[in-house]
């Protein structure tokens, strides 16, 4: 995960997500300013003129006009203005389940040393994934997020009848616009360097499926952690590194129970499962017919 936010997060779903605003505001800042703390709930950062240096724990990097950030709870985080002669910025302050109560800027920032009762807002994991797993750069913003960001801010300020409702509503369609502009951004541009190296694993492992591979020597061909790996290869083709192997093995388990008469034992070890048992169970998973029903079925067609 790209900020390293561990231990705060919720695994939920989507209908369970109530988001809650709870500062809103464009504001210009002047060079050479910056802060450093914590907080206790999530900050949307824009950066719409100007240029800031962001630190989160140890990763610092640049931000520019045109991107956003996300700025998660309980990791101490830097920012600095380096444009002159300022920057300028849309915040916006949330949660994701209206976990947090607030009435004035010490509710979200963090008093150090930490007051250990008070919690810190989750991150919501909704099918094993962040809802938000931007990374510490941040993503160029879409149009529509710019727009929706100014509706909030001028909903929050105003606070007309049922501007905390409309506030929600506007989040939850941020949420869906920059978790989808994310991972087209991930295919397109951060996992770029990597394109090369993952063809060539695909390669190898179309060529030898059989292989026992692990998860541990996929990752060798790319010089990455395994997590790093997994997230690169389903970026790439849309599925895991172990489920892709799944496919190719039940692919050729399927070509040779139609064009051979090899046992189905025989099968199983061509493509790499040493148990009969285990390979019949997840073919039929996949398929919905035992090896042997399958071939029946072949010979018949």
């Amino acid at each position: 995960m790209n900020q390293g936010f561990a231990g705060f997060y919720r695994q939920t779903s989507y209908q369970d997500l109530a988001p809650t605003v709870h500062w809103a505001q464009r504001h210009e800042r002047d060079f050479g300013t910056h802060w450093s703390r914590r907080i206790y709930d999530f900050q949307l950062l824009f950066v719409v003129r100007g240029k800031i240096r962001v630190t989160l724990q140890d990763k610092t990097v640049i931000v520019e006009n045109g991107r956003i950030l996300l700025i998660p709870s309980f990791l101490w985080h830097t920012v600095e203005v380096i444009s002159k002669p300022n920057v300028l910025l849309f915040g916006i302050h949330f949660d994701f389940f209206g976990d947090l109560s607030v009435w004035s800027d010490s509710d979200i920032i963090v008093e150090e040393p930490c007051d250990s009762e008070r919690t810190f807002c989750t991150m919501p994991v909704i099918q094993n994934q962040p809802l938000l797993d931007l990374p510490p750069e941040g993503i160029d913003t879409p149009p529509s997020i710019i727009h929706l960001m100014e509706e909030v801010i001028a909903e929050w300020n105003d606070r007309k009848a049922g501007y905390m409702m409309a506030c929600r509503g506007m989040l939850l369609q941020m949420f869906t616009i920059l978790a989808r502009s994310s991972e087209e951004q991930s295919r397109t541009g951060i996992f770029q360097k990597y394109e090369a190296s993952i063809r060539r694993l695909v390669h190898e492992m179309e060529k030898n499926c059989a292989h026992p591979w692990t998860l541990k020597e996929m990752a060798s061909y790319l010089n990455v952690h395994t997590d790093y790996l997994s997230r690169l290869f389903k970026a790439r083709m849309g599925i895991g590194p172990n489920r892709y192997l799944q496919t190719l093995r039940h692919k050729q388990a399927k070509q040779l129970l139609r064009e051979t008469t090899l046992s189905i034992e025989e099968v199983a070890s061509v493509i790499g499962y040493n148990d009969m048992h285990y390979f019949s169970r997840i073919f039929r998973k996949w398929e919905g017919l035992s090896p042997l029903q399958f071939r029946k079925l072949s010979q018949r067609l």
